[in-house]
């Protein structure tokens, strides 16, 4: 029964544990049974989500408090090693590290700083792979230089 609001609560709380009965839930009120069962639904939803979210993170935090303190911080890369993303992130990074200055090219100290080879190496790797002749790597040049 859904014609008062202590009827519909209690009613609905039950039929979050089992199956609810639609067809007297439209009969009481066409329009605002609809629109109370949807929205009970969403938020039954939510709660159980959020539950499900609560237990991975619980069960996380335990696994890496157990871990060593020297795989603590690389759980992560552990997790994505070897797919696209972790390829990308870490093309990413390699050329921040090497553009120490920070404007977007690697010059040829840089890149012989990056890659410990002497500035005569460098340079000539540079010339390679500098496509567009302005005697800096940028970040396309950089990773077609690392395939």
């Amino acid at each position: 029964d859904f014609r008062t609001y202590q009827n519909a609560v209690v009613n609905l709380v039950r039929f979050t544990v089992t199956q609810p009965p639609y067809d007297e839930l439209i009969h009481s009120n066409r329009i605002f049974g609809s629109i109370f069962f949807t929205v009970w639904s969403f938020i039954m939803l939510l709660i159980l989500a959020n539950v499900f979210i609560a237990i991975l993170s619980d069960a996380y935090s335990e696994v890496i408090n157990n871990l060593p303190p020297e795989e603590k911080g690389n759980i992560l890369g552990k997790i994505f090693e070897g797919t696209l993303v972790h390829r990308t992130l870490q093309r990413i990074s390699t050329f921040t590290k090497a553009d120490q200055n920070e404007d977007g090219q690697i010059s040829v100290k840089e890149l012989g700083d990056a890659m410990q080879i002497n500035e005569e190496k460098a340079k000539q790797i540079l010339e390679e792979y500098d496509t567009n002749k302005d005697g800096h790597l940028d970040a396309e040049e950089y990773h077609a230089m690392q395939n």
